[in-house]
């Protein structure tokens, strides 16, 4: 399952997308739960032909995807041009690091309230260690108080200790954290699936009321909006 926004611009209803009064439209990565689980990925190639350099991109880890997205395959981003009556994908080669790298996996389970929480004061607890022993006994600590190896509890006292490093907060389960760069603003919540997508929907309607937002997606710990400019061109 490509966790990327689904398209309804080839026409056709999208199970999951709902077009806002703003003229935006929300988009839940996770399709509906009566949805069949995914199956293996088709070892036949796909047929997707480049516009600009006229060669057939054949790999096996694809996935479907509507018009004007882009995706990486064979370790390049692509842009969608059009798709042909008879199944032909045709492509142009873009520059972007947010593209998305087909894969395929099952039905994800929804993260509760409670179980996001839990999360958020693991961090907290890591990020209070960290200010008050350093790197070596956090990790020490952790990898005694919890059941994980010692490679384990480093990788992940590790990453929030360059977190730190940044001067950004951590997002903790009382603490909401908002970014903003590029045409993207991120809100960093620990609420779980059912609160973000509400809270989301709130957030949403604020923006589209001063035309700043074009799509949003949700998980369980975070909110993603794509406005209409640059951050730094808006009192966000």
């Amino acid at each position: 399952m490509v966790r990327h926004p689904l398209d309804d611009s080839h026409g056709g209803s999208v199970p999951g997308a709902r077009r806002c009064p703003s003229g935006s439209r929300r988009r839940i990565p996770r399709p509906p739960r009566h949805h069949p689980p995914r199956r293996r990925p088709d070892p036949r190639p796909a047929k997707g032909p480049s516009l600009l350099l006229r060669e057939p991109l054949d790999d096996p880890r694809r996935a479907p995807l509507p018009g004007h997205l882009h995706f990486i395959i064979r370790g390049r981003p692509w842009k969608i041009e059009k798709i042909g009556k008879d199944g032909m994908v045709y492509v142009t080669p873009v520059s972007d690091p947010n593209a998305m790298i087909p894969g395929w996996d099952g039905e994800m389970l929804p993260v509760p309230f409670g179980l996001a929480q839990r999360v958020g004061r693991i961090r907290k607890e890591i990020d209070a260690r960290l200010a008050q022993d350093g790197v070596p006994k956090t990790i020490d600590h952790f990898a005694k108080a919890w059941p994980i190896n010692k490679t384990g509890a480093k990788r992940l006292v590790e990453e929030h200790a360059n977190h730190r490093k940044s001067g950004a907060p951590i997002p903790t389960d009382d603490r909401i954290v908002v970014e903003a760069f590029d045409r993207f603003l991120i809100v960093h919540a620990s609420f779980g699936e059912v609160v973000n997508v509400t809270l989301g929907d709130l957030v949403e309607e604020l923006l589209a009321r001063k035309h700043l937002v074009r799509f949003w997606w949700t998980d369980p710990y975070r909110i993603l909006y794509e406005l209409v400019a640059d951050t730094k061109e808006l009192d966000v």
